[in-house]
């Protein structure tokens, strides 16, 4: 399995070999911001399995935005790259959450999670029986700072009782997973600057980080 040890040139390697480039991150538009984070799921014997899951994640967003004195509500479906990561560019002015995600485990099995947003605090997702995520929310924590929405890292781990632990971190430091392996990873805003370094974005990205 691949190592999660991250320094900032792995990040660069990692971004070279899968061909990323500029063009899969549009330029900002006059008012857009860039939804940006990262999700890991550390299954730790759930139905007797030990594994970690970043690759190819599909993770809901849904949010609320005001256009011309109208409330308007935001949901969008979006997946992660082959480290996790994900971005959503040009998004308008207002507050988002992650609603659920949903990965393949082994053959066709999915596994789905949800938060009910069904109180402020705290944020708990539940692993639900279902494929279906409804786009829409209660509770939206994540609001734009210098035109970034940094979502950070999103980690999960899931029990062998089914239960759901959720950490959001700015950063990941000596986190030992289920398998073994110790994640030390830099901030989000990093990952995306070392990927795209000519893209317009970075200005704001590098604001971020100060």
């Amino acid at each position: 399995m691949r190592s999660f040890i991250y320094s900032l040139v792995l990040v660069s390697s990692l971004f070279l070999s899968c061909g990323s480039s500029t063009q899969m991150l549009p330029t900002p538009t006059e008012t857009g911001n860039l939804i940006i984070g990262s999700i890991l799921l550390d299954i730790d014997g759930y139905d007797n399995k030990f594994t970690v899951i970043w690759d190819r994640v599909e993770v809901a967003l849904v949010g609320q935005y005001i256009e011309q004195g109208e409330l308007k509500t935001y949901g969008k479906w979006i997946v992660s790259d082959e480290n996790g990561y994900f971005f959503v560019p040009n998004v308008p002015d207002g507050e988002y959450s992650i609603k659920g995600f949903r990965v393949k485990l082994f053959g066709d099995e999915t596994l789905t999670f949800v938060d009910p947003m069904d109180m402020v605090e705290p944020i708990e997702f539940e692993l639900t029986d279902y494929n279906g995520v409804v786009l829409a929310g209660t509770r939206f924590d994540i609001k734009p700072y210098k035109r970034i929405i940094n979502f950070q890292h999103n980690y999960f781990r899931l029990k062998p009782n089914g239960r759901v632990d959720f950490n959001r971190m700015e950063r990941i430091h000596n986190l030992r997973l289920t398998t073994g392996e110790v994640l030390d990873n830099p901030p989000v805003p990093v990952y995306f600057i070392e990927g795209y370094p000519n893209n317009p974005w970075v200005g704001y990205l590098n604001m971020v980080l100060k």
